[in-house]
């Protein structure tokens, strides 16, 4: 399954782009804790606290475009998730495309991705997101629905 998901963020795409590729940044809006090193080969670790960690790599950096794989947390093949960032109306357009993605993790992904462009748009601002509530939830809670 590929899912989309868009979101306009009123800050500058190198902002934006910073809170996708800085390890500090990344986890004020998702997540417990982050270990990014943003490029080619380069680790993506993400964890979610309860939730599990999701662990990949970088494949793709740029001003305007990441694109990373991400490990199944059952084993099978990873999924592949392209951020793109376009400025637009004074701010910037940031477009997901996760592909790859099996159930359950679909919807997980879909729900995560709804929750987390949301506090990114919040923190992207020079807001602050309280505690990262989906990292309480186990995994299989996550699962249900």
């Amino acid at each position: 399954m590929t899912l989309e998901k868009t979101i306009w963020i009123d800050a500058p795409i190198a902002v934006v782009h910073s809170y996708f590729t800085e390890s500090d940044k990344m986890s004020r809006w998702a997540g417990i804790g982050a270990k990014l090193d943003p490029v080619p080969g380069g680790i993506y670790r993400l964890d979610m606290g309860k939730a599990g960690i999701m662990e990949g790599r970088f494949v793709e950096v740029s001003e305007s475009r990441i694109v990373q794989e991400i490990d199944a947390p059952d084993g099978g093949a990873p999924s592949r998730i392209e951020i793109t960032l376009t400025e637009e109306a004074g701010g910037c357009r940031v477009a997901i495309r996760h592909e790859g993605l099996v159930s359950p993790f679909d919807r997980i992904a879909s729900r995560g991705w709804d929750h987390h462009l949301a506090r990114l748009s919040v923190v992207a601002t020079g807001g602050a997101a309280s505690a990262d509530s989906l990292c309480t939830k186990p995994m299989s809670a996550l699962m249900d629905g």
